[in-house]
């Protein structure tokens, strides 16, 4: 995933990519970028994987952060992450909620 989110509205929306071929119990790198200019919202954007089994039922979900302010330029998101046994797929979800500024995201990846 990369873009620009800007919203003067107190938005809130979810956005995801669905990863196929995951192997449980295997460790799998996350790695992406955030920016979020100047800004005094409240507003609140969270990075999460929803670990999923081969007929797209969530197992369990990893948060792996939440930005709520502003960043001091662009803010890199990095982790190593487990799926669950039983997971086949994963899903990178970007949720916003109540934003009412610019959220800049980009070289979003699992491997």
């Amino acid at each position: 995933m990369g873009g620009r989110h800007n919203a003067t509205n107190n938005a809130g929306y979810t956005i995801g990519q669905t990863v196929t071929g995951v192997a449980q119990l295997t460790g799998y790198d996350f790695a992406g970028w955030v920016n979020v200019p100047n800004t005094t919202d409240s507003f609140s954007v969270r990075f999460e994987i929803v670990w999923r089994t081969g007929t797209n039922a969530a197992i369990s979900t990893q948060t792996i952060t939440t930005v709520s302010a502003q960043t001091p330029g662009w803010m890199r998101l990095a982790g190593t992450y487990t799926a669950p046994a039983g997971a086949s797929r994963a899903t990178i979800n970007m949720v916003v909620t109540s934003l009412n500024a610019t959220v800049n995201v980009d070289d979003f990846a699992l491997r």
